[in-house]
């Protein structure tokens, strides 16, 4: 098996008392190249990391991973320092997006109630990037609440992954019942200013911003044709 992608809800695999890890469960298949665990999370049921620090029954599994997307990720969790070189895209997202429940709720629709979005900190997602090796990632997308680490986080991710391509990113904050009230600034003019003050400075080139509500979804790509010296190009999509 080449490639395996999970799509749905969150369950314990195992028993109650002995839950087996997903990096575990999974192991089985050396010859995994994609890795996609689109989970959400149950409202009640406490996250889990896919490979828990400690434990020691599990060596890597996936030498020739390539593609890894892991729903509510975990900053305790192991599997990220443990990452092969050969990976070339990263996906630490959640399922659904939080932007996405958030909307919904806005718009008077239903909503999914039963789960939960235990959203990562800027801070938490830095310790997250910090233990991961990959000098050739190419795509990362990530999905995090709003914080004052962010800039040094973005600045981060271009001196750590020097060859990457495309940047997605999911920048939320919480929505309260009846609203959120407090001023916030145009979540556009805040990526601009962060991408222009980071990513841009080490040759990085947005080309769209896609803006839901106060929810920002931004895409950086350094396209080989485009001299680093060149302008960047700034668009925006409503």
């Amino acid at each position: 098996l080449r490639e395996l992608r999970l799509r749905g809800e969150y369950r314990v695999v195992g028993g109650p008392g002995s839950p087996i890890p997903y990096i575990l469960a999974f192991a089985n298949m050396p010859r995994l190249r994609v890795l996609e665990l689109e989970l959400a999370q149950p409202e009640g049921l406490e996250p889990k990391p896919m490979w828990p620090a400690g434990y020691p029954a599990a060596t890597w599994p996936w030498p020739d991973l390539i593609e890894l997307t892991l729903s509510c990720p975990q900053a305790k969790d192991r599997i990220y320092r443990e990452l092969p070189n050969s990976l070339r895209s990263l996906s630490l997202q959640y399922t659904p997006h939080y932007m996405d429940y958030a909307w919904t709720r806005a718009t008077g629709h239903s909503s999914n109630a039963h789960w939960q979005w235990p959203l990562l900190t800027t801070s938490d997602m830095l310790c997250i990037l910090r233990q991961c090796r990959l000098p050739a990632l190419r795509h990362l997308a990530l999905e995090y609440l709003e914080g004052d680490s962010e800039e040094q986080l973005l600045k981060y991710i271009a001196l750590a992954f020097p060859q990457l391509t495309s940047l997605k990113l999911r920048r939320c904050h919480w929505v309260v019942d009846g609203g959120d009230n407090r001023e916030r600034q145009d979540p556009w003019a805040v990526a601009v200013s962060l991408l222009q003050r980071s990513l841009l400075l080490a040759h990085r080139h947005m080309c769209a911003c896609t803006r839901l509500g106060t929810y920002l979804t931004a895409y950086i790509v350094s396209p080989p044709s485009q001299k680093c010296g060149d302008a960047p190009r700034l668009g925006r999509d409503t």
